[in-house]
């Protein structure tokens, strides 16, 4: 069938789609892989079953060969081409952990084209940051978004495996640069910043861990593989390492060994803390890929952590009863206990851990059992089973590999034969050898590594070098065998734990809390760069670095701590202020638990008092002294207290933790030298290690040279400097100086800056090293003293402004050699500087004349005396008072305001005045005669006058008698409510007021020269009193003539308009009228269109209508201005009416004359609608009304007088006139 589909041709295939043939290729194809599936026998560390086949094309993993083809064929599904899936439990989907999974089992089966479509799968469904989307339906559709940090790590480590074992290969992927790409991802997106352990993907980070994505072994080959491709970082794997193996190890149960779903990024569980809906605290479906994890890290890198853990599984399963009691799920508790699920999931995985584990009778066993155990496919019935079976059985069989620990080639094989300790300190010189053989051509070198750094190389054969490690941590040694064809090989590592050193010393240490000489040279200095609470906000917030050093009977540690917020609050709760902590595990155990030899040591900063997690604190000593940016503490410690017997090599278990309060409140950070975690106070494998060396060889330093600085200075002077040459071997210098002086600068350096007290005496320095002192120089310092105080100035305490040769002096000061005066501004000293006596010309400003002794240390107390500087008086200012008065007038006053500085006010006044009062103060009382002239003031003081004022004043002569007269207009005669003016006449008046009266009162607000009404009554009396404002008349009030007033009533007004209030259009002739009254003035108006033809401005008028209506008004004005306006609505209804003669309609009127009543027959046709007006013989209608004709006669009332009236009928467009008499 597959020959027949070759043949066909694509178009034919596209077209129909009918047939679907889905094949894989094998294992080991293509031919010339790197490491051939079945062809790995062993790992660097652990066992391997003893029971594997010793035969079949695959060797050992012969029985897993045809797994893994049974599970590509049920497993498997291709999308397209190139791409293939891995498919899940709903077998339309498909997982990114399936892909990863399927990648890694086909890199180590040496199967090319799956290895490819998975990874084209992979690379079709990622999202931006360059991970793949979590779940996909079939081929194409993405269902669940973003990463799973689990897949990212089995993806990149599968595309390291392929470039291993397809090296160079680009097409149809680059293993290489998609890897680095890869890795980059997950360090960008997926390890946290900072506690460097795998999170749960790029976008789901809750603030839990899953332990079964912790994979040290994968970080250490992620840090060599990124080095090899120039992406070298090694201090953040190394902390991935370190901080993911520890959270394995902090999870592992106590006794159990077993791992957990979920728990806190520091590796205990927490009940609270829980990522996919699976129990936290449970070994189940989450946790179950842990122990996988775990025994890749061993059987790759061998770490001894990580074996104590999975060596404690495997003697819990033991215990159990072996293979067949492997459980897990949510009924199985951490420690064990409980029950689940017995299948693959836990089989395979422990199976692989069975591996990393001591070789041991029972282990061995065990592990030969879990093989056998899961070979059994009824242990993998679905898709997370199956591979977790298949993933052990690679494990177990020797196809999961390290790629950086397998042989390229077997032409070239070598071997390490040196170190053979597992454990040195930094700056031991190490000897890394080897052995090397080549079966085609000949060794060329030998390359050895401490990780991925090359040490050393040797060309020739004994191959070895010398090393010196220079920083602590687990290094990795290998050697590199290069053959003259190129052919390489490379060893298994060889794990050397780096300490730090901590020397013997043979001179103790002053514990005083200054670092002297003992302290220098080589021994322990290091950083305490670990924040494990809190947050630092830079060096000065917080920082430190300790020193150690040991003797037979001591340990000793001196701490430098950076803190620019010291606090003590004085609480029980001294771990909450500022402290320094140090930790002992004495034989270095590193158990999770406090035991007798494990120790807690709390120095609280401004406190006497040691705390010891258990009180062990007989013989520990301890000196603070604080500093400008921090404080130094030095602390000794019994070994007879921390109970143990120092020998050089041995590991102590140590660290050095620095406690920061900046609010008196709880702790605000914490740093530490080796702990990643804020725990060693309760778990002592959470401390790093030292080791004891011994004393280093060394001489005494040489002597001291002369001292450079002053001998003379001053009392309390500050920042002097004294300084040496440096002294040949001296690491240190102890500086002494005079009682009452301080070091502010530089103390155990070769300068020192010195705050001088007030007592003379030496400064010494004595070079120093750790083996002792040299010989001290000393120089003799002198000290001068300030002068005494001033004592009381003698001189005049007022002056006046510009006053000179004003002396003031001072009795001799003690200690003095000058005298520094000052004087207030303006004033200037014309003789005596600097001498006890000075003379002084004045300006115009008072203040203070001081004098302050001095000499060369600087000056004495001051003394001043307050000097006041009168000036002349300002100018005075304007004068207050009359300008033009009358000849003889007394009690005249005149007064300016006060002047600045006078104390007296001169006045002068014209000829013939005299000033009656008030003579030399602000204001006078004058009395005049008859001639005038200027009034002048002077303002006056002790120094002088100031400018004057003068104002001139006239003197007038007597002016004669006012009086007024008082005139109505129009008349004195006028109509109620009609408008009258007053009007007065002044005679010497000047400028006058008036207040205008009707009878005896006045009238309100009428004070203007003349008064208008129109409130009179008859008989009212008009007045008005003028008051004269000219200058010395006889008398100054008048009285007017009296107007008494005669007031009528005015016209009536008229209430209505005479006249039709309907028309015709047209119609002329139309008579409107009022009231006739004496005196009254009219003002009509008629509708648009009609015209007044006769009678305007009388009481009668007759109009001539258009075709609108509108009102005919008229406004009556009486002789007393009063008006009003009258109204009358008329409207133009029909047509022109046409004028009839009345025989022409028959019209009759009778009787003739008629008395009151009028009847009224008309020759028109029955129900017309009829209007009539009767009107006098002036035109005005003076009745009107209308009436429906019926024919029959019509009486119409006639209340008007008797004569002579025409009668006008209108109907139907139609008038007619009527002559009628009224008798």
């Amino acid at each position: 069938m597959i020959k027949l589909m070759n043949k066909i041709s694509w178009v034919v295939i596209s077209v129909l789609c009918l047939i679907h043939v889905q094949t894989h290729a094998q294992i080991n194809t293509p031919a010339g892989a790197t490491v051939p599936f079945g062809s790995n026998n062993s790992y660097a560390y652990g066992i391997l079953p003893t029971n594997l086949p010793t035969s079949g094309t695959y060797g050992k993993g012969t029985e897993v060969a045809a797994k893994y083809t049974a599970w590509k064929s049920a497993y498997i599904e291709n999308c397209g081409t190139d791409k293939a899936r891995v498919k899940f439990d709903n077998t339309s989907e498909t997982v990114s952990e399936g892909i990863a999974y399927g990648m890694l089992l086909a890199a180590y089966a040496a199967d090319q084209d799956l290895f490819n479509r998975l990874w084209a799968y992979y690379k079709q469904h990622r999202n931006a940051k360059g991970v793949m989307h979590w779940k996909i339906s079939g081929c194409n559709s993405v269902i669940g978004q973003n990463g799973a940090t689990d897949a990212e790590l089995d993806a990149a480590m599968a595309l390291i495996v392929a470039n291993y074992q397809w090296p160079n290969t680009t097409s149809p992927h680059n293993y290489k640069t998609d890897a680095v790409s890869l890795i980059n991802a997950i360090k960008n997106y997926e390890i946290n910043a900072t506690d460097f352990t795998f999170e749960n993907g790029d976008a789901w980070k809750p603030a839990c861990r899953n332990p079964s994505y912790q994979a040290p072994g994968y970080a250490r080959v992620f840090k060599l593989f990124m080095a090899e491709n120039g992406q070298a970082n090694n201090t953040f794997w190394d902390n991935v390492i370190q901080k993911t193996e520890n959270l394995l190890i902090n999870n592992a149960h106590t006794t159990s060994g077993l791992s957990t779903n979920w728990c806190t990024p520091a590796g205990p569980p927490n009940s609270s803390c829980s990522g996919s809906g699976t129990a936290p605290d449970k070994f189940g479906y989450d946790a179950c890929r842990a122990p996988w994890r775990q025994a890749t890290d061993y059987i790759w890198y061998g770490p001894s952590t990580i074996l104590t853990i999975t060596n404690r599984q495997a003697a819990f399963w033991i215990g159990k009863g072996g293979a067949g009691s492997v459980q897990g799920g949510d009924g199985v508790n951490h420690d064990g206990s409980g029950s689940g699920n017995h299948n693959a999931a836990f089989v395979g995985p422990i199976g692989a851990l069975s591996l990393a584990t001591t070789n041991t009778t029972a282990n061995q066993q065990f592990c030969n059992a879990l093989y056998s155990e899961n070979k059994n496919d009824g242990l993998a019935s679905g898709y997370f089973t199956k591979i977790l079976q298949m993933l052990g059985l690679f494990v177990q069989t020797g196809n999961f590999w390290n790629p950086y620990a397998v042989s390229s080639a077997t032409t070239t094989s070598v071997a390490l034969t040196a170190p053979t300790v597992t454990f040195a300190a930094e700056g031991d010189v190490i000897t890394v050898s080897a052995t090397a053989t080549a079966t085609t051509g000949a060794i060329s070198k030998v390359d050895f590594y401490a990780g991925t750094t090359l040490i050393g190389t040797d060309n020739s054969s004994p191959y070895s070098i010398s090393w010196t490690p220079n920083v602590s941590g687990t290094v990795s040694i290998t050697a590199k065998a290069t053959n003259t064809n190129g052919d390489v090989a490379t060893t298994a590592p060889f794990n050397v734990s780096i300490y730090k050193a901590v020397n013997q010393t043979n001179t103790a240490p002053t514990i005083d809390g200054v670092a002297d000489g003992v302290w220098g040279g080589t021994n322990t200095s290091a950083s305490l760069n670990n924040v494990i609470d809190g947050t630092v906000a830079n060096a000065s917030d917080l920082s430190a670095n300790y020193k150690a050093m040991w003797d037979a009977t001591y340990f000793y540690v001196l701490v430098n701590v950076t803190d620019n917020v010291k606090t003590n609050n004085g609480g029980t709760d001294y771990y909450n202020d500022d402290a320094v902590e140090v930790f002992f595990d004495i034989g270095n155990n590193k158990t999770t638990t406090y035991g007798a030899n494990d120790f807690q040591y709390t120095f609280r900063w401004n406190d006497n008092t040691i705390y010891e997690k258990n009180n062990k604190t007989t013989g520990v000593t301890f000196a603070r002294v604080d500093n400008s940016t921090g404080y130094v503490m030095e602390m000794r410690f019994p070994w007879s207290t921390l109970t143990g017997s120092p020998a050089i090599n041995q590991l102590v278990g140590f660290d050095v933790a620095v406690n920061d309060d900046d609010d008196g409140n709880a702790r605000d950070r914490k740093i530490s030298w080796a702990a990643t975690a804020d725990q060693a106070w309760t778990n002592p494998s959470y401390m790093g290690t030292v080791i004891l060396k011994g004393a280093p060889a060394c001489t005494l330093p040489s002597a001291a040279g002369t001292i450079t600085g002053t001998t003379t200075t001053c009392a309390n002077a500050a920042g002097i400097t004294y300084s040496i040459a440096a002294v040949t071997g001296a690491t240190g210098y102890t500086w002494t100086v005079p009682a009452g002086a301080t070091i502010t600068a530089g103390a155990n350096t070769t300068a020192i800056t010195v705050k001088f007290g007030t007592t003379a005496g030496n400064i010494s320095v004595t070079p120093a090293n750790t083996c002792g002192n040299g010989t001290a120089a000393t120089t003799a310092v002198t000290l001068n003293s300030l002068p005494s105080a001033a004592g009381s100035i003698t001189g005049i305490t007022t002056t006046c402004a510009n006053a000179a040769g004003i002396t003031y002096s001072i009795a001799a000061v003690t200690g003095a050699t000058g005298y520094n005066w000052t004087v207030p501004a303006g004033a200037t000293i014309t003789s005596g500087t600097n001498t006890r006596t000075i003379t002084v010309t004045f300006g115009t400003t008072g203040g203070n004349v001081s004098v302050t002794p001095t000499n060369t240390c600087g000056n004495g107390t001051a003394a001043s005396t307050a000097v006041t500087v009168n000036s002349l008086p300002a100018a005075a200012g304007d004068i207050t008072g009359v300008t033009t008065t009358c000849a003889n007038t007394a009690g005249v006053t005149y007064s300016i305001a006060a002047v600045t500085g006078a104390t007296g006010y001169s006045w002068t006044v014209p000829a013939g005045a005299t000033i009656t009062a008030g003579a030399n103060t602000r204001t006078i009382t004058v009395t005049f005669g008859t001639a005038g002239g200027n009034v002048t003031v002077t303002p006056t003081n002790t120094c002088g006058n100031g400018t004057n004022k003068t104002t001139a004043v006239t003197v007038n002569a007597s002016g004669g008698n006012a009086s007024v007269s008082i005139a109505a207009s129009p008349s004195s005669t006028i109509y109620t409510g009609q408008s009258v003016t007053f009007t007065a006449t002044p005679v010497n008046g000047g400028t006058p007021t008036y207040q205008w009266k009707n009878g005896s009162t006045n009238i309100a607000g009428a004070t203007a020269a003349t008064y208008t009404t129109t409130s009179l009554t008859n008989g009212n009396a008009i007045s008005v009193t003028m008051t004269s404002t000219k200058q010395c008349v006889a008398n100054t009030t008048a009285n007017s003539n009296t107007i008494t007033m005669t007031v009528t009533a005015a016209p009536a007004f008229s209430s209505t308009i005479n006249g039709p209030t309907v028309v015709s259009p047209n119609q002329s002739n139309v008579t409107f009228s009022v009231s006739n009254q004496s005196g009254m003035q009219y003002q009509w108006t008629v509708p648009p269109g009609a015209t007044i033809v006769s009678g305007a401005n009388t009481n009668s008028i007759v109009v001539n209508f258009g075709t609108s209506g509108g009102n005919v008004t008229v406004k009556e004005t009486n002789p007393s201005n009063q008006t009003t306006t009258i109204t009358k609505a008329i409207t133009v209804s029909g047509t022109t009416p046409v004028y009839l003669p009345a025989q022409e309609v028959n019209i009759s009127v009778y009787p003739v004359p008629c008395n009151e009543q009028l009847m009224i027959a008309m020759g028109v046709e029955a129900s017309t609608k009829v209007s009539f007006s009767i009107i006098d013989m002036t035109g005005n209608t003076i009745q009107s009304g209308s009436f429906e004709y019926n024919s029959m006669p019509v009486s119409i009332e006639m209340p008007v007088a008797a004569g002579i009236y025409q009668l006008l009928l209108q109907w139907d467009g139609t008038y007619a006139m009527h002559k009628i008499m009224k008798q």
